[in-house]
């Protein structure tokens, strides 16, 4: 049954190609539980001579998402320097924006449940930074941007 009530923030998970360009196996490599996701539609103004001057608008294109991720926290010795050379390396990334896998030990709050709605698709590492503060612990956040609208899916 799909989650109700007080709606969690879910997780960002974050995919790499471990196989081939024609065989593709995706494996995690980073998650992180703050975002934002941030998706736009172009309005278009309308108008003609016989509206008496008022316009309107219409729907037009839909603009590119973007992802911000702050926090990431990674998987299996993937590490910031990894994420700076996918970014350099215009690597396409997959990614999941939704509950936290239900067999995820660490998941708190929001775990998938049958029914849950989800984002996915495909992005590129459009921004990098890394805070290195003095005795502390090093943060890492990136921007994605997607390469066209995600998909949105329901946990089966």
């Amino acid at each position: 049954m799909a989650n109700t009530g007080v709606v969690w923030g879910g997780d960002i998970l974050l995919y790499k190609n471990t196989g081939t360009d024609v065989a593709p196996e995706w494996t995690a490599f980073a998650h992180a539980t703050s975002h934002s996701y941030s998706a736009s539609t172009n309005m278009r103004e309308q108008g003609d001579k016989d509206d008496g001057g008022d316009t309107r608008v219409k729907p037009g294109r839909h603009g590119i998402p973007t992802i911000s991720i702050s926090g990431l926290k990674s998987y299996d010795g993937t590490d910031a320097n990894d994420l700076e050379d996918m970014r350099q390396a215009k690597e396409r990334i997959h990614y999941k924006l939704g509950g936290r896998p239900a067999d995820d030990t660490d998941a708190i709050d929001t775990v998938e449940d049958t029914g849950d709605k989800y984002k996915e698709g495909y992005a590129y590492i459009s921004e990098y930074s890394e805070e290195q503060p003095f005795d502390g612990d090093v943060t890492y956040s990136a921007t994605l941007t997607c390469d066209k609208q995600p998909e949105i899916k329901s946990v089966e």
